[in-house]
């Protein structure tokens, strides 16, 4: 029995220390309540024990007494022809043995299974008066705690499946975070590639100016040269 109290203890207390602090007072009250309760055990299975042992020794003292009986019976059977014969000589020894085994050995049987029914209802009686005992002291320590420890599995179950639930959203949220980074750098990549293609058109528009200056350049001096020409 000492190994499901254990067990019950640890699976209550690690249930009790993951709520929280606030649940350590608790924790301390069920183990006090514990201890008191398996040395409540304890003394309960040693008066068991000796009301086990008492009933032993009477049964084994009825089966001396019976025996004996038995004894003296056999013995006044053997001892009642002398008696017959020389009544003087033994009446007084059988008649003590004789009113001896009258007053300690009854020889009724009846009698001696209605003394062991008594026996035996008194014992039934006490193992179930403290079984009474043991259960409304479990009713009165014992079963608020385990309701509490109960109510505490079910908030712990609420909370997982509500972490659970979180989880969930948070890896929803992490895949549209991943898809919303791809399009980031798809938009990132065009917007290198439009860079890249200005910078060309740049390039190209610089050329152009330098080729339209150089035109211009080579615009004025013919016509400087046409002036020249027309003054001849």
């Amino acid at each position: 029995m000492k190994s499901p109290l254990l067990c019950l203890l640890v699976a209550g207390t690690m249930l009790l220390s993951a709520c929280g602090p606030d649940l350590q007072q608790q924790v301390d009250t069920l183990q006090q309540t514990n201890a008191a309760l398996y040395s409540e055990n304890l003394n309960l299975r040693a008066q068991i024990a000796g009301y086990n042992r008492a009933q032993a020794l009477a049964e084994a003292k009825a089966k001396g007494v019976e025996q004996a009986r038995i004894q003296a019976g056999q013995r006044l059977a053997t001892v009642a022809p002398a008696c017959d014969i020389v009544p003087f000589a033994c009446s007084a020894s059988f008649r003590r043995e004789a009113d001896f085994a009258a007053a300690h050995f009854p020889a009724d049987p009846p009698l001696a299974i209605a003394w062991t029914l008594v026996t035996a209802a008194v014992l039934l009686a006490l193992v179930v008066g403290s079984l009474n005992v043991l259960w409304g002291f479990y009713a009165r320590s014992w079963r608020p705690e385990l309701d509490r420890a109960r109510a505490a599995r079910e908030i712990l179950a609420t909370a997982d499946t509500r972490r659970a639930e979180v989880e969930r959203m948070c890896d929803a949220m992490d895949e549209l975070v991943a898809q919303e980074r791809r399009r980031l750098q798809l938009l990132q990549e065009k917007t290198a590639a439009a860079g890249a293609g200005l910078e060309d058109v740049g390039r190209q528009v610089v050329a152009a100016r330098s080729e339209l200056a150089r035109l211009h350049v080579e615009c004025e001096h013919m016509r400087s040269v046409r002036d020249a020409l027309s003054g001849l």
